[in-house]
């Protein structure tokens, strides 16, 4: 196992997030990793995609798939 995959077996997903359980997500997105070139609005649709889990800090995004989401999406042609 990576360590991606171990974080995630680690983590419980929120059965039905909230807007509130995603903006705290992100907000602690945007906190913990370098957001100062990446487009606000791909920050805000990944957040709204990708599965939210609990954690002991409070709601948060897998850090793996949370990333690739974002990649994805600033790279749409549109």
């Amino acid at each position: 196992m990576n360590a991606g995959t171990d974080i995630v077996a680690a983590l419980v997903e929120l059965p039905a997030p909230t807007q509130a359980d995603r903006a705290a997500a992100l907000a602690r997105w945007r906190t913990e990793h370098e957001v100062a070139d990446t487009d606000d609005s791909a920050l805000t649709e990944a957040a709204r995609l990708t599965r939210v889990f609990v954690t002991e800090c409070g709601p948060a995004f897998d850090p793996v798939a949370f990333g690739e989401m974002v990649e994805f999406i600033e790279e749409l042609p549109f």
